[in-house]
C-alpha cells in the first residue's frame, strides 16, 4: 500500500524508506521549507497523481534535484514541478534527478515549468546525467534558464551515457540555454553513445540554440502546432490550446490572457474663456481666448463683468439726476432693450417734490433685466406725456405724478429722480 504525501514534511520523509511506494494527494508548496536536501539512493516509486511540487529551492554541491542520485529500480509517474530554483556548485543537476544509474528507470507524464538551473557539470531541465537503463516518455520542460559553469548544458537531459535509453514524445523550451563554453550547449540533449530518441523536439527560436545530439529543432510557431507532433496521443495523454502541448492528467491550463498593445492619441480642445466687459458707453465686448491644460474634459468658462456709467437724464416731465458727467434729452420715440447677468446691486432712488423729499434704497439680486423705454414727443398744445418702464427681478419702485408712470431699477447704478 502506498504512503500518502500531502505536506513538505511527508515529502522529506521519503528518505526514510528508500524502496517504498509513495503517492501525492495534493500540490505541495515548498516555499516555506527553505533549502531542500536531495534524496539519494532512492529505488522505490513515486506517483504524483497529477499533482505538482511548487517552489522547490536547492543549493547543493553534489548531484542535485528532488532526487540527487538514484539506483536500482526507480519509477516516477504523473509528477509536475513549477518555479524551481536549483544551484549546484560541483556536479550534475536537473529538476527531477541529478544523476541516475538505475537498471530500470521509468519516467512518464512528468513536466517542469518555470525557474532556473545552474550547475557545474551536466545540466538538463528534467535530468542532469542519465545512465544505466532508462525509459522517459510523454514529458516536457519549459524553463527560464539553464546554465553550466564548466560542462554541458541541454534543454531536456544534460547527457545520455550508455546505449540502453529510450526517450519518446518529449519536448523542451528554454528561454536562456547557456554554458561557460558556447560549444557545450545543446537544444534537447547530448549523448556519449547510441540511444533511441523518437518524436522529440525543442524550440530553436526561444533558446537561440540550433545544435543538438538528439531531438528535432522547431520554430515557436511549429512547436505550438499540433501537426508537428507526429504519433503523439492527443486523445488521452496530450492536449494543445494555442500554446505548447500540455499533459491532460494535470488538467487543462488556463488560456493566457490575450495581450494587445494599442496606441491611443487624445486631443483636448482649446478651452475658451469669454470675458464680456460691458460699459454703458457701448464699448463692444472684449473677448479673451485662453488655452488651459486639462486632463479631464474640455471646460467651458463664461465670465461677464459689467461696469455702469452714471449719467444725468432730463425729460420734459421729470428729471433724473445722477453723479454722471453726461446728460441727454430724450426727444424721440425709441425702444431700448438690455440684458444684465446676475449681479448684486444697490439702487438709490430719490424723488424730490417740494416740499416732500423721499429717498428709497433698494438692494436686490438681479437676473436678466429687460428694460423698455418709450418717450412720446411733446405737442405744442398738449401736456407732455412720458412713459418709462424698467422690469427686473424681485424689486419694484414706482412713483406717479401728472399722468406719468415711472419705475426704475438699475444695477449697479445710483439714480435720482427729481420733478
Amino acid at each position: 500500500m502506498a504512503t500518502l504525501i500531502s505536506t513538505p514534511q511527508d515529502l522529506d520523509n521519503i528518505r526514510n524508506d528508500l524502496t517504498g511506494t509513495f503517492e501525492l494527494t495534493n500540490d505541495i508548496d515548498m516555499s516555506g521549507w527553505g533549502n531542500w536536501t536531495p534524496i539519494d539512493d532512492f529505488g522505490g516509486s513515486l506517483d504524483g497523481k497529477g499533482y505538482k511540487i511548487l517552489n522547490l529551492s536547492i543549493n547543493h554541491n553534489a548531484h542535485t534535484g528532488l532526487f540527487g542520485i538514484t539506483s536500482s529500480t526507480f519509477t516516477i509517474l504523473y509528477l509536475g514541478f513549477e518555479n524551481i530554483d536549483i544551484v549546484n556548485s560541483n556536479s550534475n543537476a536537473g529538476a527531477l534527478i541529478g544523476y541516475t544509474s538505475g537498471s530500470n528507470t521509468i519516467i512518464d507524464n512528468c513536466f517542469v515549468e518555470g525557474g532556473t538551473i545552474q550547475a557545474y557539470g551536466y545540466a538538463g531541465g528534467l535530468i542532469g546525467n542519465l545512465r544505466g537503463t532508462a525509459t522517459v516518455t510523454n514529458s516536457y520542460t519549459n524553463l527560464d534558464s539553464i546554465h553550466t559553469t564548466n560542462y554541458r548544458s541541454s534543454g531536456f537531459i544534460g547527457a545520455f551515457v550508455g546505449d540502453n535509453h529510450l526517450v519518446e514524445n518529449c519536448y523542451s523550451v528554454t528561454n536562456s540555454l547557456t554554458s561557460a563554453d558556447p560549444n557545450e550547449v545543446f537544444g534537447f540533449a547530448w549523448y556519449e553513445n547510441n540511444s533511441t530518441v523518437n518524436n522529440c523536439f525543442w524550440d530553436t527560436e526561444v533558446s537561440g540554440v540550433t545544435q543538438t545530439h538528439h531531438g528535432t529543432g522547431k520554430t515557436t510557431a511549429e512547436m505550438q502546432t499540433q501537426s508537428t507532433y507526429t504519433n503523439w496521443d492527443f486523445t488521452s495523454i496530450w492536449g494543445i490550446n494555442g500554446s505548447y502541448p500540455y499533459l491532460q492528467v494535470f488538467g487543462t491550463p488556463e488560456q493566457p490572457a490575450k495581450q494587445e498593445s494599442r496606441e491611443v492619441t487624445s486631443y483636448l480642445n482649446i478651452i475658451t474663456s469669454q470675458l464680456d466687459v460691458a460699459i454703458d458707453d457701448y464699448v463692444p465686448p472684449k473677448i479673451e481666448t485662453r488655452s488651459i491644460q486639462s486632463d479631464i474634459q474640455p471646460i467651458s468658462s463664461h465670465i461677464q463683468s459689467h461696469r455702469a456709467t452714471l449719467r444725468s437724464i432730463e425729460g420734459y416731465l421729470s428729471r433724473i439726476d445722477t453723479n454722471a458727467t453726461q446728460s441727454s434729452h430724450i426727444v424721440r420715440v425709441g425702444n431700448v432693450t438690455s440684458f444684465v447677468s446676475p449681479i448684486q446691486s444697490s439702487v438709490n432712488v430719490s424723488t424730490y417734490r417740494q416740499p416732500i423729499i423721499q429717498t428709497i434704497n433698494l438692494v436686490s439680486y438681479l437676473n436678466r433685466i429687460q428694460a423698455d423705454t418709450d418717450v412720446l414727443l411733446p405737442s405744442s398744445s398738449k401736456t407732455i406725456n412720458g412713459y418709462i418702464t424698467i422690469e427686473s427681478n424681485q424689486s419694484r419702485t414706482s412713483y406717479n405724478v401728472n399722468n406719468t408712470y415711472s419705475q426704475v431699477i438699475e444695477n449697479p447704478s445710483y439714480s435720482e429722480v427729481m420733478e
